[in-house]
């Protein structure tokens, strides 16, 4: 995967978190401005990486730093962490934000959702992060006064990413049960 390096300033330290956390948000701006707003200092906001409508992956964060991109939480239907008060840890300090440039009512490009499944695949396979809805989530399940990540289908993103189930080992656990049934 070939990732584009553009770096912003928008960052801070993890804290000793470890990223654990995917959350996939659509910019719902156009690409000829996003990228340089993920990277200009007033904007207060970044990401890890930005998908461009063409497939182009640009990081803006290294995954070591916390980029701004979901440090507010209202009404959360994602498990966050929380802090021994019960209050939310900011997710920023363990989530890798990942902006898809686009409109949120707009429907990816091939090559961007191919994109994304890719990004998506290089990150829980290199952080160990687990494949499922818990750990890989949509900005308005942090924050639900946000439409973000607009019609990104998370679901079928997880689906798209899941290994497929290895058929011999399907098929020796058939032929196991079987000859103990024969016993």
């Amino acid at each position: 995967m070939n990732i584009i390096q553009a770096p912003s300033p928008n960052f801070f330290g993890r804290s000793g978190y470890n990223s654990e956390l995917l959350v996939i948000h659509c910019t719902d701006g156009n690409w000829d401005t996003d990228k340089e707003w993920l990277r200009t200092p007033a904007s207060q906001v970044s990401a890890h990486f930005v998908i461009s409508p063409d497939g182009g992956v640009y990081q803006l964060v290294a995954v070591e730093n916390a980029a701004w991109h979901a440090g507010r939480v209202n009404n959360p239907t994602a498990k966050l962490k929380k802090n021994a008060t019960g209050g939310f840890i900011n997710p920023n300090f363990y989530a890798i934000g990942v902006e898809v440039s686009l409109k949120s009512t707009a429907v990816m490009p091939q090559l961007q959702n191919d994109a994304l499944v890719q990004l998506v695949k290089f990150l829980t396979s290199k952080y160990k992060i687990p494949i499922d809805r818990d750990h890989i989530v949509g900005h308005r399940e942090i924050y639900s006064l946000k439409t973000c990540p607009g019609t990104i289908d998370v679901e079928a993103l997880v689906q798209a990413v899941t290994p497929p189930h290895n058929t011999n080992e399907k098929i020796k656990a058939q032929i196991i049960a079987l000859v103990k049934k024969i016993k």
